[in-house]
């Protein structure tokens, strides 16, 4: 064997292989026929289909053959399967190959045999199409080409069969997919509709088009209640319902927007917003806007800052770079300055005061 037929081998291997696995009984129909006519057309009571793979020899279809005489049969057929040219022997007396083969010297007593290769269209040999007869005879050109005509059809067949095949596969695995895709859409729909956070769509016309269930207990609605209304209606200050939706249909991305919503039983739920829309073609489709709900956050700041003004301490929050976040008005008051002069310094200047003056106030060294 040539080095590039070595190089060849896996390959020619893969393609019998594969052929033997996509056999089925539509495509055996087509081999019976294939032989029937086979010997129709060379006018000889016998005919044989012979296919190989990597390990073994095997009869696919015959005609005029017994269990015994087609397994025999093989050793006839396998010395044309290695080569794309046509075995002709019109005598096998007469031919020291095969003179002393049982099929020959024995029933059916052999007299002549043509194998015709069966080859892909890349070049890989599949087995042979064979017809025999029990008397030496001389096959006809036209019959010869009828013969090789069959052999051609039946490998249409094979891969039409074998492109079939391909094209279903990837069918099948999307099937698979498809079987898995229900569950993983309820799955997800389930975490949308039961997930912890507020969730809502709104379409382009500020119509409320969907509202999970977190959505509806946040705000005390029911479905009917929420959904199909218009989002306006749950906004107790238009204007910035208005500056939602136009930057939204600006395109821009809304990220813990601060707004107030209106509860079914006339209280007000603090939110943040954080939404942006989905535009196919160019359109705005609806907005994905989720709702969280900060009211008891807000009713602490709120507390926070009733106590620091109501305080008669001097109280302050400085932040980490020093400089003050918040002042009691007792702080500002004590201290003879206003916030925003305060503010605009660090808490270790405005502790640096000037006892001479009578008032309190920066030390030349804090000046510094």
């Amino acid at each position: 064997m040539a080095a590039g037929e070595e190089a060849d081998e896996p390959i020619r291997l893969a393609a019998q292989n594969y052929y033997k696995r996509i056999i089925d009984p539509e495509l055996q129909e087509a081999f019976d026929d294939v032989t029937a006519l086979a010997a129709q057309i060379c006018q000889t009571p016998m005919a044989l289909i012979t296919l190989i793979d990597s390990n073994s020899q095997w009869c696919q279809s015959s005609l005029g053959l017994d269990q015994t005489s087609i397994s025999q049969n093989t050793f006839l057929s396998s010395h044309r399967i290695e080569s794309a040219e046509v075995l002709i022997v019109q005598d096998t007396l007469a031919d020291q190959r095969f003179a002393a083969h049982p099929l020959v010297t024995a029933e059916p007593h052999i007299r002549f045999y043509v194998g015709v290769p069966l080859i892909t269209s890349l070049g890989y040999p599949l087995g042979t199409l064979a017809v025999m007869d029990q008397v030496p005879k001389q096959l006809q050109p036209q019959q010869l080409a009828g013969l090789q005509a069959l052999s051609r059809q039946l490998i249409s067949q094979l891969e039409l069969k074998q492109q079939l095949a391909d094209l279903q596969q990837p069918q099948q695995e999307n099937q698979g997919l498809e079987n898995e895709l229900p569950q993983v859409d309820q799955e997800l729909l389930d975490f949308l509709e039961n997930g912890c956070v507020g969730l809502h769509c709104v379409d382009s016309n500020g119509i409320i088009l969907w509202a999970n269930q977190a959505e509806l207990d946040l705000l005390g609605y029911n479905a009917q209640e929420y959904i199909g209304h218009h989002i306006a209606e749950f906004y107790p200050e238009q204007e910035v319902i208005e500056d939602i939706l136009a930057r939204l249909t600006a395109k821009e991305t809304l990220k813990n927007y601060e707004a107030r919503l209106l509860c079914k039983d006339g209280s007000i739920r603090h939110v943040l917003i954080n939404s942006n829309a989905l535009w196919k073609n160019g359109k705005f489709v609806h907005t994905r806007c989720f709702t969280r709900d900060i009211t008891e956050w807000k009713r602490i700041q709120e507390e926070r800052d009733r106590f620091f003004d109501l305080s008669i301490d001097l109280l302050c929050i400085a932040g980490f770079d020093g400089y003050f976040k918040r002042l009691s008005p007792s702080f500002t008051s004590t201290l003879g300055y206003t916030e925003a002069e305060l503010t605009s310094t660090t808490f270790f200047r405005a502790s640096d005061c000037q006892p001479s003056t009578g008032r309190p106030g920066w030390s030349s060294s804090s000046a510094r």
